[in-house]
């Protein structure tokens, strides 16, 4: 009966061995694909800008930004972007930064192309970072 027991512990052992094996392996899984940028642009102030088209090669990126306001007592605070087809120019996506917000993301879900930014802002100084993920 002894044997039984150590033979079924041993089993125990391996499968958590297993388990932990595995964990391992869909972290480094996970580590090996990371956000990258595929282009970054700032400005500051009252600004319109149109960015240079760029490439993704997946179905599904992101569009991080940051926004600091330029004056505190500015009554309006404004960051707005759309995303465009490149090949025809429709707005695939849009994202507001309101008055209080300092950060964020937005996904972008479509297929893998070209693209291009429209940037406006009011009293701030931000950056805008397309990534996708590599």
């Amino acid at each position: 009966m002894a044997r039984n027991v150590s033979v079924v512990r041993r089993s125990s052992s391996l499968t958590g061995a297993w388990f932990l094996c595995l964990l391992f392996l869909a972290a480094a899984v996970s580590m090996a694909q990371s956000w990258t940028p595929v282009g970054t642009w700032s400005g500051s102030g009252q600004t319109a800008k149109e960015t240079e088209s760029f490439t993704t090669t997946k179905r599904e990126w992101r569009v991080r930004w940051t926004a600091t306001t330029n004056s505190e007592r500015a009554i309006l605070r404004d960051l707005h972007a759309t995303v465009h087809s490149a090949e025809d120019g429709r707005q695939v996506s849009e994202f507001i930064a309101g008055r209080t917000e300092t950060a964020g993301e937005s996904y972008v879900r479509g297929p893998a192309g070209r693209y291009y930014l429209k940037i406006a802002s009011v009293n701030v100084t931000w950056t805008v970072t397309a990534e996708e993920v590599r």
